[in-house]
C-alpha cells in the first residue's frame, strides 16, 4: 500500500469519525414507556432517526442547545388515553405534548410514528422558545409529520400534491386567509375551522421549507423577540405580506396543477 492509498484511507476514516461524533452530539434521548401495547425495533428507528433530523434542524435555526430527553408515553388501551387526553383538554387528538410535564402522549395507532414525529417537533421547539406563534409550531409539526424514513433510517421530505391541493382549496381568499392563520391565538387557531388552520400553517411552512428556507429561519429567528407574525414578514419578505400571500397562493395552485 502507498502512502496516497494509506492517505485516502485515513481520510475516509476520519470523515465517517466526524459524521459519526457529529450525529452522535444531535441525537437526541429518546425514553419510551409503552402501556398496554409494544412497538417493533423499526418503529423505534424511525422515531429515532427523525428525532436527530428535527434536532438538526432547530440547531441549524438556533444553534447550540443543551438538548432535553424526548419522554414518550404511548397507550395501548384508548380508555387510558382518553382519560388522559381530557385532564389535557385535548380529547380528540391521536398524541399530544405537554409542556407542563415535559411528555408526548400517544394513542398506539396505525400512524402513531407519525403523530410522534409531529408531537417531537413541539418538545424540541419548546426547548428553545416558550411563547411560539401556534401557526409556525403547528405548521412545522404538520411539516415534519408527513416526512418519511427509509428502510435505511434516511428521511425524506417529500412534496405531497394531495396535501398542497388541500391548502390551495382553502386559499380561495389567500390574504384574509393567511392573515387569519398568522394572528390566531391557541385557543382560537384550535376551536374554530381547526382544520383549515393545520392545513393553510403546513402550506406556509412547506412553501417557505422548499422555496425559501432562510426566509424560514429569519422569521422563525425574530418570533422568538417579536409576537406579530405579520410585521415580521413585512420587515423581511420582498414586498410584505401581500407578496408573501401571492407566492403562497401561485406555488399551492402551480404543484395542485401539475
Amino acid at each position: 500500500m502507498n502512502s496516497i492509498q494509506l492517505y485516502h484511507i485515513r481520510y475516509f476514516i476520519l470523515s465517517i469519525s466526524i459524521l459519526l461524533l457529529s450525529t452522535a452530539l444531535c441525537a437526541q434521548k429518546i425514553q419510551i414507556t409503552t402501556r398496554k401495547c409494544t412497538i417493533t425495533a423499526a418503529e423505534k428507528k424511525q422515531i429515532s432517526a427523525m428525532a436527530v433530523q428535527e434536532a438538526l434542524f432547530f440547531k441549524e435555526v438556533f444553534g447550540e442547545k443543551r438538548l432535553m430527553p424526548l419522554r414518550i408515553i404511548i397507550y395501548g388501551s384508548k380508555i387510558e388515553y382518553k382519560i388522559k387526553a381530557w385532564k389535557n383538554d385535548v380529547p380528540n387528538s391521536a398524541g399530544f405534548y405537554s409542556p407542563k410535564s415535559k411528555t408526548m402522549y400517544l394513542m398506539k395507532t396505525e400512524r402513531f410514528v407519525n403523530v410522534c414525529f409531529h408531537e417531537m417537533v413541539h418538545a424540541i421547539y419548546h426547548n428553545y422558545s416558550n411563547k411560539i406563534p401556534t401557526w409556525i409550531n403547528e405548521g412545522l409539526a404538520e411539516h415534519f409529520e408527513y416526512a418519511s424514513v427509509d428502510t435505511l433510517g434516511r428521511v425524506r421530505f417529500p412534496i405531497r400534491k394531495k396535501l398542497v391541493q388541500q391548502t390551495n382549496d382553502y386559499l380561495s381568499n389567500p390574504q384574509r386567509i393567511i392573515r387569519s392563520c398568522l394572528n390566531k391565538s391557541y385557543s382560537s387557531f384550535h376551536n374554530f375551522r381547526e382544520h383549515r388552520n393545520y392545513s393553510v400553517s403546513r402550506g406556509i411552512v412547506n412553501y417557505l421549507f422548499f422555496n425559501n428556507k432562510e426566509m424560514l429561519f429569519t422569521i422563525m429567528q425574530q418570533l422568538r423577540t417579536e409576537k406579530n407574525s405579520v410585521k415580521v414578514i413585512n420587515n423581511n419578505y420582498t414586498g410584505g405580506i401581500q407578496s408573501f400571500t401571492k407566492d403562497i397562493k401561485d406555488w399551492c395552485a402551480k404543484i395542485a396543477a401539475e
